[in-house]
């Protein structure tokens, strides 16, 4: 009898069947897949995963599973590579919303991916059984989160120490008090303070998620081979339920049937590579700054020179307000700060007309204008907002120029926000565009393709060779 928590989650792991799931979470998966590939491949030619890459490469020898990018090593290195190349550039799926109560989440479910694809591939797995652990580590990952709220000093990748090990054992074919055992080695290990995600942010906010999933396919392959774990990893007096949640109240959510809606509904697909705070400030400043130049410039590029004042009204959100009230981010002195920095992402979208990774390239936030304007912008929460867009980050930009001419944009849901979804075109829109500069358009129709066809692919190695 499968009696603590942890073997709870673990039976609902393995018992988890995508065949109940309806075909539209289906294809939204697909979409997420797609788009955490895009970022991947895009990334490649960010200098802050270099290291990271170099030491999968080096310490990784003729491993199990494909680098992403060229290169084999084990699959726990793999996840570590790969799973940084999807997150490095803050461009990658976003749980905005549990679909069934509309309650506020975050963070990024499709860090689950590099572990999942590294598994199937060492184990010549087929597309479905993908998608089906997907499906898994999505909704365990937003029912862990609800428990790690900004009153608690966690970072939201702790909840990967959860769901990387749950289906890395389910695809490792573990029974079920392996299964626990690697969720509890891993769980034991997994709180992951938030101060990597606060002042000015180091290469510790991309890594996280990616050790925290690396340690968890190494608690599967520990427990496959017997290690054991501590079966009462929640409930004890020093275990997760009082020291990482500080509840022991409704823990059988995690473990509870699936609601009307699966997790995957309500995930955000970006439109622009930053922090989820900032969609709708950046799409704001976009139509703010096409308008204004029409108007004040003769639709030249708007200057420094050409602004009297920025305001920025937005939502009563604690993430809102800690990112807003923080001096740091005014003033970023990393590519990791800048595109977690609302003042930094609506400077440059105002003075380019668009936001695209090409506005991080060169140490921009330290241009001298870029650095006038996000000194002169003033932000104001506005709890309206928070009525009138529930679930999202929404803004309004107003923009007075120096000949008295002002602009006004206001963006409820950022475009691709999990209430104002991508289409297929969207996703793949975006997924061209990202690796536009790596790969042959040939075969960026093969991997989209692939992705299109993931629940019929016979082996998961024929769409990671197209990666390499």
């Amino acid at each position: 009898m499968n009696d603590t928590v942890v073997q709870r989650i673990a039976q609902w792991v393995l018992d988890f069947d995508a065949s109940t799931v309806d075909a539209g979470s289906i294809e939204l998966m697909k979409h997420s897949v797609l788009d955490s590939l895009g970022c991947a491949v895009l990334t490649l030619d960010e200098e802050c995963v270099r290291g990271v890459l170099e030491y999968a490469r080096s310490a990784g020898g003729n491993g199990e599973a494909s680098l992403i990018g060229g290169g084999r090593a084990t699959i726990a290195l793999a996840t570590l590579a790969n799973g940084t190349l999807v997150r490095a550039i803050d461009f990658n799926d976003h749980l905005a919303l549990n679909p069934n109560t509309n309650a506020k989440l975050g963070g990024h479910p499709s860090d689950n991916l590099a572990a999942v694809l590294a598994i199937a591939e060492q184990r010549n797995l087929n597309g479905s059984e993908v998608i089906a652990a997907l499906l898994a580590g999505y909704e365990l990952y937003g029912r862990v989160y609800k428990y790690l709220t900004p009153a608690l000093p966690w970072d939201h990748t702790t909840s990967f120490g959860f769901s990387v090990p749950a289906v890395a054992a389910r695809l490792l074919g573990l029974d079920v008090e392996k299964t626990a055992h690697a969720i509890a080695i891993s769980a034991a290990q997994s709180a992951t303070l938030g101060v990597v995600r606060r002042g000015q942010l180091s290469h510790a906010k991309f890594l996280a998620s990616a050790l925290v999933a690396e340690r968890g396919v190494e608690a599967a392959q520990l427990a496959a081979l017997g290690v054991t774990g501590p079966m009462t990893v929640f409930e004890d007096g020093r275990g997760i339920a009082k020291g990482i949640f500080r509840t022991e109240d409704e823990l059988e959510d995690l473990f509870a049937p699936l609601g009307p809606q699966h997790m995957v509904q309500g995930v955000t697909i970006k439109a622009y590579p930053g922090m989820d705070t900032s969609q709708a400030a950046a799409e704001a400043a976009v139509k703010v700054a096409t308008e204004a130049a029409v108007k004040a410039t003769a639709g030249r590029k708007l200057r420094a020179s050409d602004i009297e004042t920025i305001e920025l009204f937005m939502n009563d959100h604690p993430m809102t307000k800690e990112q807003t009230d923080d001096p740091l981010r005014r003033s970023p002195h990393s590519r990791e700060t800048a595109d977690h920095s609302i003042h930094y992402m609506v400077t440059v979208a105002l003075l380019d007309g668009e936001m695209t990774p090409r506005q991080f390239a060169d140490g921009r936030w330290f241009d001298p204008d870029v650095c006038d304007l996000m000194n002169r912008m003033v932000i104001t929460i506005d709890p309206a907002w928070t009525k009138r867009a529930p679930g999202g980050f929404p803004c309004t930009v107003r923009l007075k120029m120096r000949d008295g001419s002002e602009t006004t944009a206001e963006v409820p849901y950022a475009t691709g926000h999990a209430r104002n979804k991508m289409d297929r075109a969207q996703v793949i829109e975006k997924f061209r565009n990202c690796v536009e500069r790596r790969l042959l358009s040939a075969r960026a129709d093969e991997i989209i393709a692939a992705v299109d066809k993931l629940d019929q692919l016979v082996s998961t190695r024929d769409l990671m060779r197209l990666l390499v």
